[in-house]
C-alpha cells in the first residue's frame, strides 16, 4: 500500500507546487518563482495558512491590488521564456474579479499565469455569504466563472481529492509551448481547509520538459521548395522567436539567405536595429523600410507570429497578388493562418533545418542593394524625427532618443497602451533580445509598472556583486535565498554606529512578519574627524554637514552640492572622506568605519539584507537609534539586545528632521 500524508487540500497545494520544475535543453529550473496574495474571507484560513507554514518551500510575496500582481506574474513569465511563473491568490468577490483582466492579458499573449481565487462554499449552507453573486438560474454560479472564457484551463475543487487530478493537468497546460496561458482553480474556502490523505508521490520532486517540436519531414521540404523559388521573401518575426531563444539562430539564417527581418511588438528585439537585414517593425506601426517590402513580398515566412490585424494592416499590407506564406508556430491555429504551409515546429529547431535545406541558397543582389538603400533612408529619417529642437515641449520621438541613448545595452524598456508603443515599435533601437517588453496583445493600461517589476525579479542577468559601481555609498539589495541569514555586527573600540536614515517612508519598527524591504541605504561622510556626516538616502546629494562644532561645515556643503551633483548627472560615483572599505574597488563594501573619537563600531556588510533582528538605544548625545543583529551587543555605556526579526536593514534617528527626497534618491536606487 502506498504511502500517504494527511493535509489539508491547501497544504496539499502549497506542497506540490513548491516541487515543480521546468527543464529544455537541460536547464532545469524551479517553476513557481513565488506566490502573490491578498488574503480576505475565502482564502485567509486556507491558502495563507498553508504558505505560512511552508515558507520554506515557496516564497510569498504581499501585494497590494489584484490586477496589477497578475500583470507582474506574466511580466515574469515573459522574462522567462515562459518557463517560470508565479502563482497569484485572491479572496473571493472583487479580489477574484480584480484578476479577470489580467487573466486575459496573460492568455492572449500566452504566457503561464496560475490564477488560485477563493470561492462560495462548496457545501453551500452558509450561502450567501459577504460579496457572493446569487443567481436565479443556478446555484452553482460565483463571480469565478467570469475566468472561463479568459483561461486555457479552469477548474473548481469540490473535494480535497480532486487536486490529484487537477494540479497535474494544470501544470500541463502551464508548461505546453502551444497551450500556455492562464490557468484558474477555483477554490472554495470551506473545501481549502479540509484534510485528506494524500499519496506521497504526489509531492515528490516533478520535472516537466518543455520540448522543442520538430516539423513534419515533407512540409519542412515543402517550405524549403517555397523559399527557393522565390524572389523577394521577408520574414515576420514574433514572440516565438524570443521564446524559443531562436534570436541568434535567426540571425544566422537572415545572414545566410539574405532574407530581411522585420519585427512584431512582441517579436522586437529579435534582431539589432543595426543588423543588415533588420527591417524594424513591421505592420500599422512598421517603418517605411518594412512596409515597402513587405508590399513587394512575394512570400511572406511569419515565425512565432500569430498574424494580427496590427500586423498584416487588416490584411492588406501584403499586396502582391501572388504572394505566398509559410507559417513557423508550435501553436498549429497560427501555423495555417493566411492558407500557410504549416510549419508547427519549434521556431528555433524549424530554422535550424530549413538552413540545412536552403544551404546553397541565396536573395538576389539586387534585392539586398535595395534592403540596404531602404534601411539607409529609414535610418536617416528616424535621427530626423529624434533628433533635438530648439522648440518646447520636447516631441515624443525627441524623449525616445534621449532614453535609449542613456539606456545601456541590457537595459528593457516596459511600455503597453496609448500612443506611446506606435512610436516605441518604429523608434527604439533595441540592442538585445529581452531589451523590449511591451504588452501589446491585449493593450492593457495599467501594465507597466506592474510589469517592470516583473521584469525586474526575473532579470537573472542582474549582477548583484557588478551593481554597484560607487565607492563611498554603501549598499543593500534583497538577499537572495541562499544568502546568509543574519548579519554580523560586532563591537570595535573607538568609534560608534556609522549611519544614520531620516527618509520619512523607512519605517523605525518593524513587525516579525512585515514583508517590506529597503532596497538601498547611503552613508556619506564629511571631512570632519570628529563626528560623521549622517545621511539618509534622500540627502546623498544636496545634504549638509550635521557636524557639531565642525570646522569644514561649509566646506562640507559647498562639496555635497558641486561634487557630487555634478557626478551624479555623469552617472558617476560619490565622494567621501573618512570611509574605507574592504574588498574589490567597484563591488559592494564589505565593511565602513566611523572615526569618532570616543569608540569606534565595526559594521560587517557580507550579509546586509538578510533578515535581521532590531534594536534601539540612545547615544551620548541623546538621539534614538535602531540598528540591526543578530544577538546581544554590550557597550561601554550600557548593553542592548536584538530580539525581532526583520527582513532588512535600516538605521533611523527618530530627532533628526525628514529630508526632502532629492532626485538622487532615484539615482540610488537605479544602480544595478
Amino acid at each position: 500500500m502506498a504511502s500517504t500524508v494527511r493535509l489539508t487540500m491547501a497544504q496539499a497545494l502549497v506542497r506540490f507546487m513548491a516541487v515543480q520544475h521546468s527543464e529544455r535543453d537541460g536547464r532545469r529550473q524551479q517553476f513557481f518563482g513565488g506566490v502573490f496574495g491578498i488574503f480576505g474571507h475565502g482564502n485567509v484560513a486556507g491558502v495563507a495558512q498553508a504558505l505560512d507554514q511552508m515558507q520554506d518551500g515557496l516564497r510569498y510575496y504581499q501585494c497590494r491590488n489584484e490586477q496589477a500582481m497578475v500583470h507582474t506574474a506574466a511580466a515574469y513569465a515573459k522574462m522567462h521564456n515562459r518557463l517560470r511563473t508565479f502563482a497569484c491568490t485572491t479572496s473571493i468577490g472583487p479580489g477574484a474579479t480584480n484578476m479577470v483582466t489580467g487573466a486575459a492579458g496573460a492568455t492572449i499573449n500566452r504566457v503561464p499565469v496560475l490564477l488560485l481565487p477563493g470561492d462560495i462554499f462548496g457545501n453551500r449552507i452558509p450561502a450567501p455569504v459577504l460579496q457572493q453573486l446569487e443567481s436565479p438560474q443556478s446555484q452553482d454560479v460565483s463571480v469565478n466563472d467570469c475566468f472561463k472564457p479568459v483561461s486555457r484551463y479552469w477548474d473548481r475543487i469540490y473535494r480535497p481529492e480532486q487536486l490529484l487530478t487537477a494540479l497535474p493537468e494544470a501544470m500541463r497546460v502551464l508548461t505546453s509551448p502551444a497551450e500556455t496561458g492562464a490557468v484558474t482553480l477555483a477554490l472554495p474556502q470551506d473545501v481549502q481547509a479540509e484534510a485528506y490523505d494524500y499519496p506521497e508521490a504526489l509531492f515528490e520532486e516533478r520535472v516537466w520538459t518543455v520540448p522543442r517540436a520538430r516539423g513534419d519531414v515533407s512540409v519542412m521540404r515543402r517550405a524549403a521548395e517555397a523559399i527557393r523559388a522565390s524572389r523577394r521573401p521577408v520574414i515576420i518575426a514574433g514572440g516565438g522567436v524570443l521564446y524559443s531563444e531562436a534570436a541568434d539562430t535567426l540571425r544566422t539564417f537572415a545572414d545566410a539567405t539574405g532574407i530581411p527581418v522585420g519585427e512584431t511588438q512582441a517579436g522586437k528585439g529579435a534582431m539589432p536595429w543595426d543588423h543588415p537585414m533588420a527591417l524594424g517593425s513591421t505592420g500599422v506601426s512598421g517603418t517605411a523600410a518594412a512596409i515597402a517590402i513587405s508590399r513587394e513580398a512575394d512570400l511572406v515566412i511569419s515565425v512565432g507570429c500569430r498574424l494580427t490585424d496590427f500586423t498584416t494592416a487588416s490584411k492588406s499590407a501584403f499586396e502582391n497578388p501572388d504572394v505566398r506564406f509559410i507559417g513557423i508556430n508550435v501553436v498549429e491555429m497560427d501555423a495555417f493562418k493566411h492558407a500557410s504551409i504549416p510549419v508547427v515546429a519549434d521556431a528555433r529547431v524549424a530554422l535550424e533545418e530549413l538552413q540545412q535545406l536552403l544551404d546553397d541558397y541565396g536573395t538576389p543582389a539586387e534585392y539586398r542593394e535595395r534592403i540596404g538603400k531602404l534601411r539607409q533612408q529609414w535610418i536617416a529619417e528616424a535621427d530626423r524625427v529624434m533628433a533635438p529642437a530648439t522648440a518646447a515641449p520636447m516631441a515624443q520621438g525627441e524623449v525616445i532618443a534621449v532614453v535609449n541613448r542613456a539606456s545601456g545595452p541590457r537595459d528593457v524598456v516596459v511600455c503597453a497602451a496609448g500612443s506611446l508603443p506606435g512610436e516605441l515599435h518604429k523608434l527604439w533601437r533595441t540592442r538585445d533580445p529581452k531589451g523590449y517588453h511591451l504588452e501589446y496583445g491585449y493593450s492593457c493600461m495599467g501594465y507597466e509598472i506592474a510589469g517592470g517589476l516583473g521584469v525586474k525579479m526575473a532579470d537573472v542577468r542582474w549582477d548583484p556583486a557588478a551593481s554597484a559601481r560607487t565607492i563611498g555609498i554603501a549598499t543593500a539589495r534583497a538577499a537572495p535565498s541562499t544568502a546568509p541569514r543574519f548579519p554580523w555586527i560586532s563591537r570595535r573600540t573607538r568609534s560608534r554606529s556609522a549611519l544614520w536614515c531620516s527618509a520619512p517612508r523607512i519605517p523605525r519598527r518593524w513587525s516579525a512578519r512585515s514583508s517590506q524591504r529597503v532596497p538601498r541605504i547611503a552613508a556619506r561622510w564629511c571631512t570632519c574627524r570628529w563626528i560623521p556626516t549622517r545621511v539618509c538616502p534622500g540627502m546623498a546629494a544636496g545634504g549638509t554637514c550635521r557636524c557639531r562644532k565642525c570646522p569644514n561645515r561649509a566646506r562640507s556643503r559647498r562639496r555635497a552640492r558641486t561634487t557630487n551633483r555634478d557626478r551624479r548627472d555623469s552617472g558617476g560615483s560619490y565622494s567621501t572622506t573618512g570611509f574605507r572599505t574592504r574588498g574589490s574597488a567597484g563591488r559592494v563594501p564589505h565593511e565602513w568605519f566611523c572615526t569618532e573619537r570616543s569608540r569606534r563600531w565595526f559594521v560587517h556588510l557580507a550579509s546586509l539584507t538578510s533578515p535581521s533582528l532590531f534594536v534601539t538605544w540612545t547615544d551620548r548625545h541623546g538621539f534614538t537609534r535602531t540598528c540591526s543583529g543578530p544577538s546581544r551587543y554590550t557597550g561601554r555605556k550600557g548593553s542592548f539586545s536584538c530580539r525581532r526579526r526583520a527582513p532588512a536593514m535600516s538605521w533611523c534617528s527618530r530627532r533628526t528632521p525628514h529630508a526632502p527626497v532629492a532626485s538622487a534618491a532615484w539615482r540610488i536606487s537605479a544602480f544595478g
